[in-house]
């Protein structure tokens, strides 16, 4: 049995064939090659996020985080919450900034 069938349809495929050799071996190369590369970028997304989500798994990650109004809450008064019963660890507190950028008309932009 011929690769492209024995009908009218799969003469007139391998006449095509092999009249554009040339044009027909770039076809499936430029094809091989662009399915190939979806496959390795497909693998590399996957690949790239692997390692932080199994050292957050190893370490069991952060059971609660919490942000304070500095104005309301000393360093010092954080600190003294990691001493409290029940608390198995702590770490922090750790400064941060929290911004909300504006484009050119003032306008708030979204999270």
């Amino acid at each position: 049995m011929s690769l492209f069938g024995t009908g009218a349809l799969g003469r007139v495929v391998r006449s095509g064939v092999n009249r554009r050799r040339v044009q027909t071996v770039v076809i499936a190369l430029a094809t091989m090659m662009a399915v190939a590369s979806a496959v390795v970028a497909g693998s590399l997304m996957v690949a790239a996020a692997a390692p932080f989500d199994k050292a957050f798994k190893k370490q069991q990650g952060s059971h609660i985080t919490a942000q304070f109004d500095p104005a309301k809450a000393s360093a010092a008064q954080l600190a003294k919450t990691g001493n409290l019963p029940g608390v198995a660890a702590s770490a922090g507190p750790y400064p941060s900034t929290a911004f909300r950028p504006v484009d050119h008309t003032g306008f708030r932009m979204r999270r």
